[in-house]
């Protein structure tokens, strides 16, 4: 069961929709249980059959429709739906009835020149007469177990219908899961979009790509394949997305995530984007950072600053850099959180690595575990590859 938003975790919330974080906004939503927060998520980052088939019937009504929606709107018309999300919840406190969220997607959709039949459950919304009959969908939308419960359920309340709107509907919701089945998460990118702080939401299209932020507060975003994210300068938030990334979170106080796929994080990196004759990975301790490894083995290098550091799953290895012990100050102060549901065998950290002795670490932290829990091993062997540097 989903715990009530009461005014912190709204203010957390409002921090996310302020910085232009849809990931991030609907991340900790999931967290707290929100069932539609992780359909939501799939869509944002396409990162599943279900969130791609979502956007490849939106695209596919509006073309219907005669409107043109470039990737641009497409990530405009996605922040836009996290703040009308956000409003609602401001208002009720906790998990949204679905005519709410329903009306909202209607109205931004409206504000880009789109019906709100390119909502994929439109249709068989508008099929259930009663407020119970829609929340009772609604449910089972929430909770498919695989992409075919999921399809199954979203057009179930239309299955007996033999009208020719009702065939063409289940007609164009099977086109859209079939694209969604030959495209990746990054088809719905590039795009560079303005954010109202004055920064930047900036994601990958189908290559692997090098993408640098702003003087200002940016969003950037991976999607799959092989990617480096540079933050440059403001303070920026950095998803990696699935494969092997590099995030470098820059100047100011950052917060990168690797996300799934063994993922290398620093905490400061270069100050511009990657030329032939710029100095790569020159630490000076700027910011306050916090680095997610995520899902897989991740490397966190250090370079000083108050900073948390969190491998998340799999065997992560923690480095702090030759710089930061010659020139660290006495703010200086790094944390690893290393937290685990006891009950949940996913969310178990692995086997992780302190490289060198310790030196300019302040403190490990264990989460939701025991003292006999933990096996410490000093002087284990342990090679590290780096990748080649940029340029």
């Amino acid at each position: 069961m989903a715990s009530p938003l009461d005014s912190e975790k709204l203010g957390i919330l409002g921090e996310h929709v302020a910085a232009g974080d849809r990931i991030g906004y609907y991340s900790q939503l999931a967290e707290w249980g929100y069932a539609y927060a992780e359909l939501a998520l799939a869509v944002v980052e396409s990162s599943t059959v279900t969130g791609r088939t979502a956007n490849a019937y939106f695209l596919d009504q509006a073309a219907d429709e005669g409107v043109a929606v470039s990737k641009n709107d497409m990530s405009r018309i996605s922040l836009a739906l996290m703040e009308a999300d956000f409003a609602a919840r401001q208002s009720f406190g906790g998990e949204l009835p679905v005519d709410v969220i329903w009306d909202y997607h209607r109205d931004v959709f409206l504000q880009f020149g789109v019906s709100k039949n390119a909502w994929t459950p439109d249709f068989a919304l508008e099929s259930l007469a009663t407020v119970a009959e829609r929340e009772a969908y609604w449910d089972t939308l929430l909770a498919p177990a695989n992409i075919l419960d999921a399809t199954n359920a979203l057009i179930a309340p239309t299955e007996v219908d033999s009208s020719l709107a009702a065939i063409t509907w289940r007609a164009e919701v099977a086109l859209a899961g079939t694209q969604a089945i030959f495209t990746g998460s990054n088809s719905f990118g590039p795009y560079d979009v303005l954010l109202p702080g004055g920064g930047h939401m900036i994601g990958d299209g189908l290559n692997s790509s090098v993408i640098a932020g702003t003087a200002e507060n940016d969003v950037l975003m991976g999607f799959a394949g092989t990617d480096t994210l540079i933050g440059l300068f403001g303070e920026d938030r950095l998803w990696g997305g699935v494969g092997v990334d590099v995030l470098h979170g820059g100047e100011g106080d950052d917060i990168l995530h690797g996300e799934e796929g063994p993922d290398l994080l620093y905490d400061r990196g270069t100050d511009e984007f990657p030329q032939d004759d710029a100095t790569l990975f020159q630490y000076d301790g700027e910011g306050d950072d916090k680095l997610f490894g995520g899902a897989g083995s991740d490397i966190l290098v250090y370079s000083g600053g108050t900073d948390e550091f969190s491998g998340g799953t799999g065997d992560d290895t923690y480095i702090v850099s030759p710089e930061f012990l010659v020139n660290r100050t006495s703010t200086d102060q790094l944390s690893i959180i290393l937290s685990e549901d006891p009950d949940d065998q996913d969310s178990w950290f692995g086997h992780d690595y302190v490289l060198g002795n310790g030196a300019g670490i302040h403190e490990i932290v264990f989460e939701g575990l025991n003292r006999d829990d933990v096996t410490f091993t000093y002087g284990a062997p342990r090679k590290i590859v780096l990748p080649a540097p940029l340029g």
